[in-house]
């Protein structure tokens, strides 16, 4: 059975933006993969990184399912991303660029 959840998050998102957001996280593919080693400090890093460089990540598991909904909660946590969905063994993340990187674009 294939679950979906949408998870808000402590920054408001209006719904026309998160249905926007989901769209264009349906192109990409996934950056990160967190493996069996679980959530090291090197993948944190990376997934920083990421989210620095594009706002709207995706991230593979590797791990079972109560074991996945744990780590992308603690993701989310740790980087200050929203999780916008988690599919199966793929979430989907989003953390806006700070005002002053947007305006230097």
């Amino acid at each position: 059975m294939l679950t979906v959840r949408l998870i808000m998050s402590h920054t408001k998102l209006t719904n026309p933006e998160i249905r926007k957001l989901k769209a264009e996280a349906q192109r990409l593919e996934p950056i990160v993969r967190v493996g069996k080693g679980g959530l090291t400090a090197t993948v944190v890093a990376s997934i920083e990184q990421e989210l620095t460089l594009r706002e709207l990540i995706k991230i593979r598991f590797s791990q079972e399912r109560d074991e996945r909904d744990e780590l992308a909660g603690k993701i989310a946590e740790t980087t200050g991303a929203k999780l916008l969905m988690q599919v199966g063994k793929v979430a989907v993340f989003y953390r806006p660029k700070p005002a002053a990187d947007a305006t230097a674009q």
